[in-house]
């Protein structure tokens, strides 16, 4: 199990294969750099789409 300390992510870890076995994401900052990104473009369209509904 990975640890999140104080919101600092520390590790991540993909699922591989049919075993699913827990491998280490290399360049995991990346990765999770580009959710965030996507995640607040995402929050921003639809508030401005409600926002156009009012």
């Amino acid at each position: 199990m990975n640890r999140i300390y104080q919101g600092k992510v520390t590790n991540v870890e993909i699922l591989k294969g049919k075993d699913g076995k827990p491998e280490p994401l290399p360049d995991w900052q990346d990765a999770l750099w580009q959710h965030h990104q996507l995640f607040q473009d995402a929050v921003n369209y639809y508030t401005l789409a409600l926002a156009a509904l009012a």
